[in-house]
């Protein structure tokens, strides 16, 4: 567990807003997470 601790650490702080480039392929994303990561009838990341 400690590893994946010190690795998540490390992507969020990479990847620790939302970004919606339109030139990024992985498309609309919120701390690493795609939107269409998000399940139906959910509204959004919460």
């Amino acid at each position: 567990m400690a590893n994946f601790k010190l690795a998540i650490e490390k992507v969020l702080r990479h990847e620790g807003g939302y970004v919606h480039d339109l030139v990024d392929l992985g498309g609309e994303t919120y701390k690493a997470l795609p939107g269409t990561s998000i399940p139906i009838g959910q509204d959004g990341w919460i």
